[in-house]
């Protein structure tokens, strides 16, 4: 399958709340609550980070990536695949356009997941990432990782 990626727009927010209900919903029972991105403002996300969303070739989003920009640097806050599309290279297309995006702004970005998403924590260290630490946050158990790549200032 083939998708196209392009910027997020408000009439993409209910499909990208969906998303984050479907592809997450699976971790509630383990974790004993809702992960982070299930109770993420997307509304505020549209209105003042960088969000991109994956489309089919029927133009419904299947996927979406959300960046912010913060004192540190980049992180990347959450990318997530409608279950029903995972496994069709997706999610590796969204991040080859987060990434097209970071390269002309830096050379690294982090990104922070649950320790109990195991197949998350495999898929970064496959993507590239290296774990940085791990520590409990507002009461989530935290696995860090850092990317480094190189941008136009580097050269």
């Amino acid at each position: 399958m083939t998708s196209t990626i392009r910027h997020a727009t408000p009439s993409d927010l209910a499909a990208i709340q969906a998303i984050s209900d479907k592809a997450y919903a699976v971790h509630v029972a383990a974790m004993g609550r809702k992960p982070g991105p299930m109770l993420a403002d997307y509304p505020a996300h549209l209105a003042a980070d960088v969000v991109l969303v994956a489309l089919d070739g029927a133009e419904v989003v299947r996927g979406y990536a959300v960046i912010l920009d913060q004192p540190d640097g980049f992180w990347l806050d959450n990318i997530a695949v409608d279950p029903a599309a995972q496994g069709q290279g997706i999610g590796g297309r969204l991040l080859a356009a987060v990434e097209s995006w970071l390269r002309q702004r830096t050379g690294r970005y982090s990104l922070y997941t649950h320790v109990m998403m195991t197949a998350n924590i495999a898929w970064y260290g496959r993507a590239g990432f290296t774990e940085t630490g791990r520590r409990r946050v507002n009461g989530f158990d935290r696995v860090y990782f850092e990317k480094h790549f190189s941008h136009p200032e580097d050269k």
